[in-house]
């Protein structure tokens, strides 16, 4: 008698297993055998099937899409030339808008900058205080353009600097406590502490136009002598002198002392009468 052993459910992914197994055997005298066996099943799909189709797959979709690539290559070549040579159009378009915008606003940038330069010449001539001195030397002086005396001292900022060459802007140039004013009024020097030069300055000068005079020189033994005290004079010789002396001495007096000594009705009268 034959034996075949089967499973109850098959399987379906897997590889080879093996299920052991007893069998019961009766024999016709009642007597009973056991035999132990072993079954060697298969599953329905292997364990590399999965792993197969996997790798077919994506072999297939590779195939696929070279396929597809050689076949739209040509359209997406006309395409992608079609769209650069639209982009450089595009470019070429707007460079040359660029070009004409900035050659025009150089031009507005050139016009507006010499109307500008024309109304600053414009301005710098102008003179709104009148003070003889145009808005541009003004403006180097430092003084003020609405008003013709910046500095108050009574000389216009014009006549300052064209006239008289003082500081517009300082009321007394020469720092002698006079202001340039006064001192065109009075005629003497704006520039100069002291006009006249004799060592006083203006502003303390009784006399700041007048010339000074030289002091004269006398020499040493032209000098007036002191005259001896209670107004006598001595006729001879003083002690320890020699006579000689004393009329080296009298020679040497100054002339005003020489007439006091000859002439008799200036000298003292002895006994007091």
């Amino acid at each position: 008698m034959e034996y075949q052993p089967a499973l109850l459910r098959p399987r379906w992914f897997g590889g080879e297993s093996r299920h052991p197994f007893k069998v019961h055997v009766t024999a016709q005298t009642g007597q009973m055998q056991t035999h132990n066996g072993e079954y060697l099943s298969r599953a329905l799909i292997p364990a590399w099937a999965p792993l197969a189709l996997a790798l077919m797959t994506i072999l297939t979709a590779c195939l696929l899409l070279l396929l597809v690539t050689q076949i739209t290559a040509p359209s997406r070549a006309r395409r992608q030339a079609t769209e650069t040579a639209a982009a450089l159009q595009a470019q070429a378009t707007l460079a040359a808008q660029y070009a004409t915008l900035t050659a025009e606003g150089i031009q507005v940038a050139l016009q507006n900058t010499q109307q500008a330069l024309t109304a600053t010449a414009a301005w710098g001539r102008l003179d709104p205080d009148n003070d003889g001195l145009p808005n541009e030397l003004e403006l180097l002086a430092g003084t003020k353009i609405d008003n013709p005396d910046s500095d108050g001292d009574g000389l216009s900022d014009g006549d300052e600097v064209n006239r008289y060459r003082t500081d517009p802007t300082r009321a007394d140039t020469d720092n002698d406590l006079l202001e340039d004013g006064e001192e065109v009024r009075r005629g003497t020097n704006p520039l100069l502490r002291d006009t006249d030069g004799d060592g006083i300055d203006d502003a303390f000068d009784p006399d700041p136009l007048g010339v000074p005079t030289p002091t004269p020189h006398r020499p040493p033994h032209l000098l007036p002598h002191t005259a001896p005290p209670n107004g006598h004079r001595h006729s001879g010789a003083q002690p320890g002198r020699r006579a000689g002396d004393h009329h080296q001495r009298q020679r040497d007096l100054h002339p005003r002392s020489q007439r006091l000594i000859h002439d008799p009705s200036r000298q003292p009268r002895a006994g007091g009468g």
